[in-house]
């Protein structure tokens, strides 16, 4: 499901926590200069040298200037440095002098070299709105690690910027045809709110939300060994380097956040307060957890039986209803989709170097789903989708799929359980209520009188079948009725128990019923690989995330001594 609304009162409690204790510190930028969008493209060259295409479209309001700083270069020189504005090139004089007036300025660029770092400069021209692109040339940006993997450890965008900054974008490319995978390439982003993704072609990053003065672009990428041809090296091992970038992060030490020193009240006294309310929401989070459970529980005991179908809608509706697993929800309409034609079981020949028969779902091109079933029709379709060109799903290609496309069963799951409660809430079989511990509260959702009516009966449907042999009911025999039965049975989790019962009373029934043995199988085997598999993907994800994998949040904080790393930049 999807995560918890925040509510209301701890949002304003934290709201509250932030401004009274970080008041002191707060300071407001009135600079009317600002950089509306920071476009960066870096290109890795074979030699491990990294080419900056730097796009930063802005409004100038005062000043004469724009300028960028970079220091603890290290074995980085500068190469090469250009600027364009509408793809007119600017007079690259040398030696900057910053005193000159706007119109001396105009269409040059030039450096300003200091003991530690060196500004690049150029004019703006006029103020007013400007499209300017900076392109510089570092030598050594990747370097060679202690443990043979190699690095690119850069800060593209500095903290302190005189300038409001309201967007960054950078993708990090290379000219050697290296493709970038989550196997091959770690990564992580520091300094900013916003996000990270490996693609084929590009490492990439991005900012959400605001970008506060204080926040910077810092980069940390290992790659496997002899990916570039680098001669500079660092004295760090990738551990080594991964710790160090990772002081003062979110993933890091927690004794520091961002680059500026803050009073004690703020180190503590905030984090105190909201691990304290954190602990009490968790509390409130568990507390309601369990009362909704104990909500659903039904009332009906051993002996006691029902004998029809407890609820006569679609199975998927029911889903909040009778807290169903997703896994015996997903059995059970594999069995109702070869109930219906909709699918069937097929061998194949599988195996790459000794074949060896299996069997996989053959899906029809169409299947005619009411209007009313669009989200089971979404995961049928997805299946098909997995299933190649001849419309065999093949458990190696459910594989593949699942690798690029999890998320969207995931997303499918999210989405089941809403339609659930939806129609649940709209048969009145679900009652909203709200639930409250101490200040928190939220609403929730529970069996209203008629939904615990259909809770005893499918509790009393599911004694019934799982003691149908002993239970004198061959004068109910019809086979069509006992798949639906079996279909019901898939969706409690208890398939091969009903169908021994069910073998018992009338050993003929296999040989009438809609669904073989394999069917079963299929059906139940399917369900399992496709719930565990999305699992454990998740789970990778978020681990990866952490780790430096293929998209993960970026840190606020972190990314101390990256080469670049400096203060300031922005019109002057």
């Amino acid at each position: 499901m999807k995560g918890l609304k925040k509510h209301k009162i701890l949002s304003s409690l934290l709201l509250f926590l932030l401004l009274f204790f970080g008041f002191p510190f707060l300071k407001t930028d009135v600079s009317a200069n600002v950089i509306k969008q920071i476009e960066i493209e870096a290109t890795i060259q074979e030699d491990g040298s990294i080419i900056i295409k730097d796009r930063r479209v802005l409004e100038a309001s005062r000043g004469t200037e724009h300028y960028i700083s970079l220091g603890n270069l290290g074995s980085s020189e500068l190469l090469s440095f250009s600027v364009y504005e509408d793809d007119i090139a600017f007079e690259n004089i040398g030696e900057w002098d910053s005193s000159k007036s706007i119109e001396e300025k105009k269409a040059k660029c030039g450096v300003i070299r200091k003991k530690d770092s060196l500004e690049l400069c150029f004019g703006i021209g006029s103020l007013g709105s400007h499209d300017f692109t900076m392109v510089y040339h570092f030598s050594n940006a990747v370097r060679n690690l202690k443990d043979g993997k190699q690095a690119l450890y850069w800060e593209f965008v500095q903290p302190n910027n005189l300038s409001e900054i309201q967007s960054i974008r950078v993708a990090v490319k290379n000219t050697e045809g290296f493709s970038y995978t989550e196997d091959n390439t770690r990564i992580w982003g520091f300094g900013y709110p916003g996000g990270t993704k490996i693609t084929e072609k590009a490492l990439e990053m991005w900012t959400e939300g605001n970008i506060k003065k204080e926040h910077y672009v810092v980069l940390l990428a290992i790659f496997p060994e002899n990916s570039f041809a680098v001669t500079a090296n660092s004295n760090y091992s990738s551990d080594g380097l991964i710790k160090k970038a990772k002081e003062g992060s979110i993933w890091g030490s927690k004794k520091s956040v961002g680059k500026s020193i803050l009073s004690s009240w703020y180190i503590w006294g905030i984090p105190l307060v909201i691990f304290l309310l954190l602990v009490g929401h968790s509390v409130f989070r568990g507390k309601r957890r369990r009362f909704i459970k104990q909500e659903m529980m039904p009332t009906v005991g051993e002996g006691e039986y029902y004998r029809k179908i407890p609820y006569e809608g679609e199975i998927l509706s029911a889903l909040s209803l009778l807290s169903i697993k997703h896994e015996d929800l997903i059995n059970a309409l594999i069995l109702k989709w070869i109930r219906k034609g909709y699918v069937k079981t097929v061998d194949y020949q599988g195996g790459r170097l000794f074949k060896k028969t299996r069997t996989g779902l053959a899906f029809n091109e169409e299947a005619p789903f009411a209007e009313d079933a669009q989200t089971e029709k979404k995961l049928w379709s997805m299946l098909k989708g997995a299933s190649g060109e001849d419309r065999i799903l093949e458990q190696n290609e459910l594989r593949k799929y699942l690798k690029v496309n999890f998320e969207n069963f995931n997303q499918w799951k999210e989405d089941s359980y809403a339609f659930s409660q939806k129609h649940m809430l709209k048969e009145k079989l679900l009652s909203e209520m709200t639930y409250q511990f101490l200040f928190w509260k939220d609403k929730v959702h529970i069996p209203s009188e008629e939904g615990r009516v259909v809770i005893n009966r499918v509790e009393a449907f599911k004694n019934y079948l799982l003691d149908f042999s002993i239970l004198d009911e061959r004068e109910a025999y019809n086979v069509f009725i006992w798949d639906d039965y079996m279909i019901w049975a898939a969706l409690l989790g208890i398939t091969d128990k009903v169908r021994a019962q069910f073998n018992l009373a009338y050993p003929d029934y296999s040989e009438q019923s809609s669904f073989d043995d394999d069917n079963y199988d299929t059906a139940s085997g399917f369900s399992h690989y496709l719930v565990t598999t999305v699992d454990h993907l998740l789970a990778k994800e978020a681990r990866r995330s952490e780790d430096g994998g293929g998209g993960s949040s970026s840190s606020v904080g972190g990314g101390s001594g990256a080469t670049g790393s400096s203060s300031g930049g922005g019109i002057r």
